[in-house]
């Protein structure tokens, strides 16, 4: 590779500044994380289309997030984490596990 190379993400420089830049990109840092984890490098353009799909979910439908027990939707992690906290969920739940026994020892008999 001539130039200024970079062994993460497979890819030569003409300079300097160039090779700099690259090293604080977002790309190169998602580079770094693969190769942590042993997997191979992404291309560019390949990293550039996630990022392009990622922010248009987030501007598209907000994220939902269900209780199962409950049966209940949730707009954010936070306040499905403040709901699997709280006593109603505990009961609900407690009710639900109560009940599924009570269905295996029937099956049983």
């Amino acid at each position: 590779m001539p130039g200024f190379p970079c062994a993460t993400c497979c890819l030569s420089f003409t300079s300097r500044d160039e090779m700099k830049s690259h090293f604080s990109s977002d790309h190169h840092q998602y580079n770094l994380q693969r190769k942590i984890q042993g997997m191979p490098p992404v291309a560019a353009a390949v990293f550039e289309k996630a990022q392009q799909e990622a922010q248009q979910v987030k501007e598209g439908e907000e994220m939902e997030y269900y209780c199962k027990v409950c049966k209940k939707t949730f707009h954010s992690v936070q306040t499905l984490s403040n709901h699997l906290k709280s006593r109603q969920h505990q009961w609900t739940k407690e009710a639900a596990n109560a009940a599924e026994k009570e269905k295996e020892k029937e099956k049983e008999k």
